[in-house]
């Protein structure tokens, strides 16, 4: 992408972001929000390493989790820290964008190895039109806060003279998951797996359930006639992945059906529980 277009898409980001952190917030929720930063980070890397030149970029992306945040604006973050990165460094340096699953999230963290700031640039960095290049109108980190913020995130700025380390916390997207189980006790530890969770006691309220609401999983009792109630979803056409639990082992459980499924012994563990639905190349 040639260097024009990227520097009008960061203009464009700045602008456009000014004209909303200055009218009435919308509660409309963009459409397609979900989104991994090492894919998006994937996406951009032969644009980003355009940008950059003559920086070295290294890229340690790692997180697999998805955040809430509108595809552009990610991307354009990304490429508006990456501009002022390179920035400090005319002559050429090392700028690291790393990205990391945290408990609750996602780090982001963009690092150079530039000339780094003074304590007063880095108390006003997030001033509107606060800048201290002449040609620059001081609003691209003023509106990246914005944007992080709104959708829960939290960036901070570390500077010293060995350089600047950018760091966005990003929150996970929760997964939405419907438990089939006439004891929903069973079920407490659910919620340490950072779900939404809802749960039904029987296939009929389930059916109703599936159809006000899309799931990422669905967890089911194998005990409730589990076979029976996974036919009629399927017959209706849902395709959502579905873990039984069971007393049984895996193995005497899929000897009553005649078929390999996933199954997860009781008494359930969050962390088995959590890599069976959305890591499902885990054997448990």
């Amino acid at each position: 992408m040639d260097i024009l277009i990227i520097s009008v898409m960061i203009l464009s980001f700045t602008v456009a972001s000014g004209i909303v952190l200055y009218t009435k917030k919308t509660k409309k929720k963009p459409e397609n929000t979900e989104h991994s930063i090492a894919n998006t980070i994937l996406k951009l890397s032969p644009t980003i390493a355009h940008l950059a030149r003559p920086c070295n970029i290294i890229f340690d992306c790692t997180d697999t989790k998805s955040i809430d945040c509108d595809q552009q604006y990610l991307e354009l973050i990304v490429l508006n820290l990456v501009s002022n990165a390179k920035k400090s460094m005319p002559r050429g340096g090392d700028i690291i964008i790393r990205s990391i699953d945290t408990e609750r999230g996602v780090e982001l963290i963009i690092e150079d190895s530039g000339t780094g700031m003074t304590e007063n640039v880095k108390m006003r960095v997030f001033e509107p039109f606060f800048s201290t290049e002449k040609n620059s109108n001081g609003i691209g980190l003023t509106m990246i806060k914005e944007a992080v913020s709104r959708v829960g995130g939290k960036i901070s700025i570390a500077s010293n003279n060995q350089g600047t380390k950018v760091k966005i916390v990003f929150k996970e997207v929760m997964k939405k998951v419907l438990v089939i189980e006439e004891n929903g006790d069973d079920f407490s530890s659910i919620h340490q797996m950072n779900v939404l969770a809802d749960i039904c006691k029987d296939g009929k309220s389930a059916m109703k359930q599936l159809k006000s609401r899309t799931y990422d999983a669905i967890i089911l009792n194998f005990g409730m006639n589990g076979t029976s109630i996974v036919n009629d979803i399927r017959a209706n056409g849902y395709e959502t992945p579905v873990v039984f639990t069971s007393n049984f082992l895996e193995e005497n459980v899929a000897k009553k059906i005649g078929t390999q499924i996933n199954v997860v012994k009781k008494p359930l563990c969050p962390t088995k529980l959590s890599a069976l639905l959305f890591w499902r190349n885990i054997h448990l």
